[in-house]
């Protein structure tokens, strides 16, 4: 089946319109930044093809079909303008983490940053970086850099990482803990939060009680007095508060920054990182 076409062009659409307005080479030139011969040219070319414009005592005239036509395309544009406005969606991803602890209550204020847009929030354990080529997200909330040039990134904020523990593992081990005798303590592996290159601490120095690859885990079993586990702040502000778990270390690392990745090839999105970047770099995690 043949695919239908739009009789006219969208240049000839904005010529017939514009003339409609200003009836005036010179200003229809400067308006389409066009030789006015070429204005010219493309004024008897639309009256060869359509009746929309015709000569009149030696000046192009409007015909009525002309205007009938020029109205309908106004009509359309403002339709498709209206119609784009009122379907404005950004697609976030992140991990499920970052998603539930840090976007998820201050999605009023993203909403107040990024007015009229609607924000659909998806998570990615495994990171933001194939979601993003794969076209299932516009923006991606992560930490590092990506792999693939691509992607670009801006990172924003630092990751603050620190140990923690229940208060009954604490007080079940608390000379060990005071001295950080790391090597006497269970401890909880969480893939990417690896003890060897946040602390500086050697892989034979730490004994894994058990290894996970979900920062949610971690912290689960960490309440459940099985070890402690290296987890960012942010995961376990809520947990210490409550007082079910407790920083053991007294200090924290940033090895990480948390940031905006998108598809370099989306330049359409520039504005949007901006924006947002401005709000993450207010966050504290």
């Amino acid at each position: 089946m043949e695919l239908s076409r739009f009789p006219l062009t969208s240049e000839e659409s904005e010529l017939l319109m514009l003339f409609d307005e200003f009836q005036d080479i010179k200003i229809i030139s400067q308006k389409m930044t066009r030789d006015p011969s070429g204005v010219s040219r493309g004024l008897k070319k639309l009256a060869e093809k359509f009746p929309v414009i015709e000569k009149r005592a030696g000046r192009w005239q409007m015909t009525p079909l002309g205007a009938e036509l020029n109205a309908l395309n106004r009509n359309f544009i403002q339709a498709q303008n209206s119609l784009l406005r009122s379907q404005s969606r950004l697609r976030i991803g992140t991990n499920r983490e970052f998603a539930s602890r840090v976007v998820a209550p201050r999605l009023a204020d993203l909403d107040g940053v990024l007015r009229g847009v609607r924000i659909d929030l998806l998570s990615f354990e495994g990171g933001v970086e194939q979601a993003l080529k794969s076209g299932a997200i516009d923006i991606g909330f992560d930490c590092g850099r990506p792999a693939d040039p691509l992607v670009s990134y801006k990172m924003l904020i630092k990751e603050p990482i620190a140990p923690y523990c229940s208060k009954k593992f604490f007080k079940e081990h608390k000379r060990d803990i005071e001295a950080k005798n790391w090597a006497a303590l269970p401890h909880i592996l969480c893939e990417r939060l690896y003890p060897d290159r946040i602390m500086n601490l050697s892989e034979r120095s730490w004994q894994v009680a058990s290894h996970v690859n979900d920062i949610a885990s971690a912290r689960e079993l960490a309440k459940a007095h099985k070890g402690w586990a290296l987890l960012p702040n942010y995961s376990v502000s809520r947990e210490v508060e409550e007082g079910d778990l407790v920083n053991i270390g007294l200090e924290q690392y940033e090895v990480e920054k948390y940031g905006i990745w998108w598809l370099r090839e989306r330049k359409f999105l520039q504005s949007t990182v901006e924006t947002l970047s401005g709000w993450m770099k207010d966050l504290t995690l």
